[in-house]
């Protein structure tokens, strides 16, 4: 027996569309599309966000970077890939 012994470490890494998130769901941004507010909003990639919740009826998706809680519509949302935690 060696003194070290290594242990393979088996990562369930689901990739999705943050507009697939539900309410509670954390996931890490791997890329953003080109919107000149996203940077500014705190989304960036290898951020850690937090969906708060959906807007019926097609409304706004809300969500939790850092100390910031933030809108995004639906149709950014579809075009953000997050991988869930």
């Amino acid at each position: 027996m060696s003194l070290c012994q290594e242990k393979e470490l088996n990562l369930n890494i689901q990739s999705a569309k943050l507009s697939s998130l539900g309410p509670g769901s954390s996931a890490m941004v791997v890329s953003i599309p080109e919107h000149p507010l996203l940077y500014s909003l705190g989304l960036r990639p290898g951020k850690i966000i937090q969906c708060c919740g959906c807007q019926l009826f097609g409304g706004p998706l809300m969500i939790k970077t850092g100390d910031r809680q933030v809108a995004l519509s639906k149709i950014i949302a579809e075009k953000i890939i997050v991988d869930i935690i």
